[in-house]
Protein backbone atom coordinates (compact mmCIF):
# COMPACT_ATOMS: atom_id res chain seq x y z
CA UNK A 1 0.00 0.00 0.00
CA UNK A 2 1.41 3.41 -0.97
CA UNK A 3 0.98 5.50 2.15
CA UNK A 4 2.05 8.64 0.29
CA UNK A 5 -1.18 8.36 -1.68
CA UNK A 6 -3.27 6.60 0.91
CA UNK A 7 -3.97 8.38 4.18
CA UNK A 8 -2.94 11.68 2.52
CA UNK A 9 -5.97 13.68 3.72
CA UNK A 10 -5.93 12.08 7.16
CA UNK A 11 -2.21 12.78 7.51
CA UNK A 12 -2.78 16.46 6.69
CA UNK A 13 -5.63 16.67 9.21
CA UNK A 14 -3.64 15.04 12.02
CA UNK A 15 -0.69 17.34 11.28
CA UNK A 16 -2.95 20.42 11.53
CA UNK A 17 -4.36 19.22 14.84
CA UNK A 18 -0.90 18.44 16.25
CA UNK A 19 0.36 21.92 15.35
CA UNK A 20 -2.81 23.86 16.25
CA UNK A 21 -2.26 27.03 18.26
CA UNK A 22 -5.00 26.02 20.76
CA UNK A 23 -3.91 22.41 21.13
CA UNK A 24 -3.57 22.83 24.90
CA UNK A 25 -7.40 22.93 25.00
CA UNK A 26 -7.83 19.72 22.99
CA UNK A 27 -8.38 16.17 24.07
CA UNK A 28 -7.92 13.94 21.01
CA UNK A 29 -8.90 10.29 20.83
CA UNK A 30 -7.92 8.09 17.90
CA UNK A 31 -9.61 4.69 17.71
CA UNK A 32 -8.22 2.43 14.95
CA UNK A 33 -10.40 -0.41 13.71
CA UNK A 34 -7.41 -2.69 14.30
CA UNK A 35 -3.58 -2.84 14.23
CA UNK A 36 -3.01 -0.49 17.15
CA UNK A 37 -4.45 0.45 20.53
CA UNK A 38 -6.61 3.52 21.09
CA UNK A 39 -4.59 6.69 21.55
CA UNK A 40 -5.67 9.61 23.70
CA UNK A 41 -3.75 12.87 23.70
CA UNK A 42 -4.01 16.07 25.71
CA UNK A 43 -1.59 18.69 26.95
CA UNK A 44 0.25 16.25 29.24
CA UNK A 45 1.23 13.90 26.37
CA UNK A 46 0.58 16.01 23.26
CA UNK A 47 4.11 15.55 21.93
CA UNK A 48 3.34 11.85 21.25
CA UNK A 49 0.37 12.43 18.93
CA UNK A 50 2.41 12.48 15.70
CA UNK A 51 4.59 9.59 16.88
CA UNK A 52 1.46 7.51 17.51
CA UNK A 53 -0.06 8.46 14.16
CA UNK A 54 3.15 7.68 12.25
CA UNK A 55 3.40 4.30 14.00
CA UNK A 56 -0.15 3.54 12.94
CA UNK A 57 0.54 4.54 9.31
CA UNK A 58 3.68 2.35 9.28
CA UNK A 59 1.60 -0.61 10.45
CA UNK A 60 -0.86 -0.10 7.57
CA UNK A 61 1.81 -0.39 4.87
CA UNK A 62 1.60 -4.16 4.51
CA UNK A 63 -2.05 -4.67 5.35
CA UNK A 64 -4.68 -5.38 2.73
CA UNK A 65 -7.62 -5.31 5.19
CA UNK A 66 -9.94 -2.34 5.28
CA UNK A 67 -8.75 -0.06 8.03
CA UNK A 68 -10.53 2.92 9.48
CA UNK A 69 -9.97 5.27 12.36
CA UNK A 70 -12.47 7.20 14.43
CA UNK A 71 -11.04 10.60 15.29
CA UNK A 72 -12.68 12.43 18.19
CA UNK A 73 -11.84 16.05 18.89
CA UNK A 74 -12.92 17.43 22.23
CA UNK A 75 -12.28 21.12 22.79
CA UNK A 76 -12.53 22.56 26.28
CA UNK A 77 -13.91 26.08 26.00
CA UNK A 78 -13.36 29.04 28.31
CA UNK A 79 -17.07 29.07 29.19
CA UNK A 80 -17.96 27.58 32.56
CA UNK A 81 -21.22 25.77 33.20
CA UNK A 82 -23.44 27.69 35.60
CA UNK A 83 -23.50 26.06 39.03
CA UNK A 84 -20.50 23.88 38.22
CA UNK A 85 -16.84 24.68 37.93
CA UNK A 86 -16.45 22.71 34.71
CA UNK A 87 -15.84 24.00 31.20
CA UNK A 88 -18.33 23.56 28.41
CA UNK A 89 -16.92 21.09 25.89
CA UNK A 90 -17.35 20.93 22.13
CA UNK A 91 -17.09 17.43 20.72
CA UNK A 92 -17.00 16.20 17.13
CA UNK A 93 -15.89 13.06 15.30
CA UNK A 94 -14.97 11.79 11.87
CA UNK A 95 -14.11 8.45 10.38
CA UNK A 96 -10.77 8.42 8.58
CA UNK A 97 -9.93 5.86 5.92
CA UNK A 98 -6.94 5.54 3.62
CA UNK A 99 -8.81 7.46 0.94
CA UNK A 100 -11.19 9.86 2.68
CA UNK A 101 -12.40 11.75 5.72
CA UNK A 102 -16.04 11.07 6.54
CA UNK A 103 -17.34 13.73 8.94
CA UNK A 104 -20.03 12.66 11.40
CA UNK A 105 -22.87 14.93 12.37
CA UNK A 106 -23.23 15.92 15.99
CA UNK A 107 -26.41 13.88 16.16
CA UNK A 108 -24.71 10.76 14.75
CA UNK A 109 -21.84 11.02 17.20
CA UNK A 110 -24.11 11.69 20.17
CA UNK A 111 -26.16 8.60 19.30
CA UNK A 112 -23.01 6.49 18.86
CA UNK A 113 -21.78 7.71 22.26
CA UNK A 114 -25.01 6.82 24.03
CA UNK A 115 -24.28 3.12 24.54
CA UNK A 116 -21.42 0.92 25.67
CA UNK A 117 -19.87 -0.60 22.54
CA UNK A 118 -19.01 -3.87 24.32
CA UNK A 119 -22.20 -4.53 26.27
CA UNK A 120 -24.74 -2.46 24.35
CA UNK A 121 -25.96 -1.00 27.64
CA UNK A 122 -27.15 2.59 27.51
CA UNK A 123 -24.83 5.23 28.96
CA UNK A 124 -25.79 8.40 30.77
CA UNK A 125 -25.37 11.44 28.55
CA UNK A 126 -22.12 13.22 29.22
CA UNK A 127 -22.86 16.51 30.97
CA UNK A 128 -21.79 19.88 29.63
CA UNK A 129 -21.08 18.68 26.10
CA UNK A 130 -22.11 20.32 22.86
CA UNK A 131 -22.02 17.74 20.05
CA UNK A 132 -21.11 19.50 16.82
CA UNK A 133 -20.97 18.37 13.23
CA UNK A 134 -17.31 17.60 12.47
CA UNK A 135 -17.35 20.04 9.56
CA UNK A 136 -18.55 22.81 11.90
CA UNK A 137 -15.88 22.21 14.54
CA UNK A 138 -13.25 21.98 11.80
CA UNK A 139 -14.47 25.35 10.45
CA UNK A 140 -14.34 26.92 13.91
CA UNK A 141 -10.80 25.59 14.46
CA UNK A 142 -9.76 26.59 10.92
CA UNK A 143 -8.83 23.01 10.00
CA UNK A 144 -8.78 22.22 6.29
CA UNK A 145 -10.63 19.02 5.50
Amino acid sequence: MDTLTFWHDANKLIQQIAEHKNSDKFYITIVPSHLLYTGTFAKDNWEYLLQYWNEFIDLTKNVDDEISVVLVIREFTNMKVIGRDLPLKKVAAAVLTPSEIMPLTGKEFKEASSFDNKTGAPLKPEPDVNYLDFTELARQLKLNI
